[in-house]
């Protein structure tokens, strides 16, 4: 399977260990958001729920697929 964008073969990853890896994620970010009200523990919780939305946009939308030459999932999912 080809990048629709660069035409470089896409490399597959686990959709379920992405999946679990995105839910811990954001777990993790709405925990710190909601329970310890310091600032700089605020923003590190909203960085960490942003990366567990990307991990589960990545498993669910894409399949899994990533492509290293353009570094970026296909939108599609292919």
């Amino acid at each position: 399977m080809n990048c629709p964008t660069c035409g470089a073969p896409l490399i597959k990853r686990s959709r379920s260990r992405l999946f679990i890896t995105g839910l811990l994620f954001l777990a993790g970010g709405l925990v710190l958001v909601m329970l310890i009200h310091l600032m700089l523990t605020m923003l590190a919780g909203l960085f960490l729920a942003v990366v567990g939305v990307y991990f589960l946009t990545w498993a669910i939308k894409a399949k899994g697929l990533w492509c290293r030459n353009c570094k970026r999932f296909p939108a599609c999912g292919l």
